[in-house]
């Protein structure tokens, strides 16, 4: 019988492995996905971005200056790894869980889903995140509303200067 113990351990069911410890009695599983063409999924915690699509973004925004908080310039990353799920994430323990697990920037809602189809469909691809606040590790209440246009706004300058440096290269 599947059950909690005490202290929070939990006594899995015997067909049950985990590959990546727990979060407070979450799981995390890899994702089974098959492309296209291939005869049986494949067992992934991730999907790549594009290596030449990267270099890209990384020439474009090699000497970008973009605005930041309270006078401060942000900071671009590219190539980082993002994480996405089903909920708002603003929980710093979680937050710390995941970059300790799997060394993750990021938290979305959406960019698993492009990145699951471009991998599918062997179509590269680049995720553009602008990030709009901390996932729980600001001080008092979550700020996100504040940010959410200077985060946009970085997001769409980084998208078309990245896109002017792929019309270039071809």
């Amino acid at each position: 019988k599947d059950q909690a113990g005490p202290s929070d351990q939990y006594i899995l069911p015997s067909w049950f492995t985990t590959k990546y410890g727990n979060y407070r009695g979450f799981f995390p599983p890899d994702v089974e996905a098959i492309r296209e063409g291939a005869q049986k999924p494949e067992s992934l915690h991730a999907f790549p971005g594009d290596p030449a699509l990267l270099k890209t973004a990384a020439r474009a925004v090699a000497d970008l200056k973009l605005e930041g908080l309270n006078g401060h310039l942000a900071r671009v990353i590219v190539g980082c790894a993002g994480m996405s799920g089903p909920v708002f994430l603003d929980n710093a323990e979680f937050r710390h869980f995941a970059y300790t697990t799997w060394q993750v920037d990021g938290h979305d809602m959406e960019s698993t889903a492009i990145a699951q189809v471009g991998w599918v469909n062997h179509v590269p691809v680049l995720i553009i995140r602008g990030l709009s606040d901390l996932a729980g590790e600001q001080a008092g209440p979550n700020e996100e509303r504040l940010y959410l246009q200077l985060a946009a706004k970085n997001a769409a300058i980084v998208t078309a200067r990245t896109l002017l440096g792929v019309s270039q290269a071809r």
